[in-house]
């Protein structure tokens, strides 16, 4: 059960096809949930069962019809994204809490419940519930009743710690959706057998609070610990960020493109060029930020089978989190997954932005050159155009800590055995 398709493209769906990716036919069969409209795009599920947030909101101004739909896929590896019309762009953009407020309200209407839906589970006889920590009422009530009808057991995984306030703009909106969320999130895991999370930070902060046993789950992949990392000779450095860049991320990529405009500048030629990779929405100050000529160029993002490829043709790969304190803190819990990818491609992580977990992780391991201070941006990057040799050096150490810590058979193993205990085989 997620809130967005199973799609590879998107974090949620990319961490999931990966922590169960290569597994037995006989471990493992699925059936996904989901609610915001689109399409899913992975390898692993052939039974879905779409309940429309869009439909939804429509029943609410008093159209009837069903919000629910069964569909069977024997292939959706090529499947188109959805496209959003330009106010729910920009609802998304600028996060308008009455937007959202509404959307939280409207999840409470239970008319998804029908004999087409009981049997779609029926049909599908699962052994247990698996899927984030939800915020919206909708997803949650959908998760715990399945997990009571049907006397199976619920295990969740949260990612961002929505539980934390993450905001210094004390609006009556903003508190009324904060302890809203706080709501759905406390019902979900006094539901849940035992919930993943993606930190140890948030294992001990979620144990305290929700009274539940936390274990950590990461993405992984099959490092080989005998491969040779062949240095690159570098002229031109090449970055690239892939993912979102809401929540004040873009930011921190401006930031980025300010400062290698400086030293192109103070070099006298082009050291430094910066790609951005995004499916979130552009408006023109993002655009205008991030497109500047010989510096950096923001790109939609690539097709899910390219990733690696692009990852491969980079010098530095970034990670960015917001510097402005109420947007960075809701990231201070999280690891963003796609540093585990970064450790397989084996490059230079630049790590730029506010003190979180991920980049906490980074430091405590060596694996990046971490810039938390934005006054220091350009320094940092001067000493890499003048000393490019530290790419290479620390290209090696990114990949030393995959090996070290992200092993995907020693994840899938450990997780296997706490999903076969909790179904009780």
């Amino acid at each position: 059960m997620t809130y967005l398709p199973w799609r590879e493209d998107n974090n949620i769906g990319n961490s999931y096809s990966n922590i169960f990716r290569n597994t037995d036919k006989d471990k493992y069969e699925f059936a996904h949930i989901y609610v915001r409209d689109g399409m899913p795009q992975n390898k692993l599920v052939h039974e879905y069962y779409h309940i429309s947030e869009k439909k939804m909101m429509k029943r609410w101004l008093g159209k009837r019809e069903p919000v629910g739909k069964y569909f069977h896929l024997d292939n959706c590896e090529n499947t188109p994204k959805d496209t959003f019309s330009n106010i729910y762009n920009k609802a998304r953009i600028l996060r308008w809490p009455i937007f959202f407020l509404i959307r939280d309200i409207i999840g409470m209407n239970r008319c998804w419940i029908t004999k087409e839906f009981d049997d779609f589970i029926n049909d599908f006889k699962p052994d247990l519930v698996f899927g984030t920590l939800p915020v919206e009422n909708l997803n949650s009530d959908i998760m715990i009743y399945v997990s009571k009808k049907w006397n199976i057991p619920l295990v969740t995984y949260p990612w961002d710690d929505y539980y934390a306030y993450n905001s210094t703009k004390y609006t009556p909106i903003r508190l009324i959706r904060h302890f809203m969320r706080r709501h759905v999130m406390c019902k979900t895991a006094a539901h849940s057998a035992f919930m993943y999370v993606i930190t140890n930070l948030m294992k001990d902060e979620y144990e305290k609070i929700f009274k539940k046993e936390c274990k950590l789950l990461f993405k992984g992949h099959e490092f080989d610990t005998l491969r040779v990392i062949v240095p690159r000779h570098l002229r031109t450095i090449n970055m690239v960020y892939m993912g979102n860049i809401g929540g004040g991320r873009w930011k921190t990529l401006a930031d980025i493109a300010k400062a290698i405009e400086m030293v192109n500048t103070k070099m006298g030629r082009r050291v430094m060029y910066m790609n951005v990779y995004t499916l979130s929405p552009k408006n023109e100050e993002i655009l205008s930020a991030l497109n500047i000529d010989g510096v950096s160029q923001i790109n939609d993002a690539v097709p899910s089978e390219d990733v690696q490829l692009v990852m491969n043709n980079a010098d530095i790969l970034l990670h960015v989190e917001p510097f402005k304190r109420s947007e960075y803190l809701f990231y201070r819990a999280s690891f963003s997954t796609k540093l585990v990818d970064y450790f397989y491609a084996a490059k230079c992580i630049l790590a730029v932005g506010g003190m979180t977990a991920s980049t906490d992780y980074l430091q405590r391991n060596n694996a990046a050159i971490c810039i938390t201070d934005r006054s220091n941006i350009v320094r940092h990057l001067e000493i890499i155009a003048e000393n490019p040799d530290v790419v290479n050096e620390f290209a090696k150490k990114s990949w030393e800590c995959g090996c070290r810590n992200h092993q995907i058979k020693t994840i899938q193993e450990d997780m296997y055995k706490d999903l076969l205990k909790v179904i009780g085989k």
